[in-house]
């Protein structure tokens, strides 16, 4: 959980925010707090599959973070990168 509310704090990530979108609108304004909360086990289910099918996929190694927006997500600009924030 930590690390998940260092990750909402840093300002590469929440000005990653801004640019992702889910149905053409950013995923945060930039004003608004950013709440962060344990997953429902349904949504720590889903993470743990997406996480298994990248890693072997050779998508990232089993040591790397993995990050799972639980909306979906468009990137308009296509420079996301999960990795430039802490912890990432």
């Amino acid at each position: 959980m930590q690390d998940a509310e260092g990750r909402a704090a840093s300002k590469p990530f929440r000005a990653d925010l801004t640019v992702l979108e889910n149905e053409g609108r950013p995923l945060w304004n930039g004003t608004d707090e950013i709440f962060v909360r344990k997953a429902f086990p349904a949504e720590e289910a889903q993470f743990n599959a997406s996480q298994a099918r990248a890693i072997s996929e050779k998508e990232i190694d089993e040591d790397d973070d993995w990050l799972m927006f639980l909306v979906p997500v468009t990137d308009p600009i296509g420079d996301f990168d999960p990795y430039d924030a802490p912890g990432g």
